[in-house]
């Protein structure tokens, strides 16, 4: 079960996480507000950058 769904609004932790791509090109996504494209198995793929997979641990939380 998915702790997010397709259109919610999410926040993104605000330092690189575990899985992120090693050169940085997702650091410009710390700290800012997503919206969920596409999940499943705990990844998210998100409408504003949908080259990158974003998982569970890499979100703080819903937008309210």
């Amino acid at each position: 079960m998915e702790l997010y769904n397709n259109g919610d609004k999410v926040i993104i932790r605000s330092t690189r996480g575990m899985g992120w791509n090693p050169r940085g090109e997702m650091d410009q996504y710390c700290g800012k507000t997503l919206t969920i494209k596409k999940s499943g198995f705990g990844l998210y793929v998100m409408e504003e950058c949908p080259e990158w997979f974003f998982d569970d641990d890499d979100i703080v939380g819903l937008v309210e």
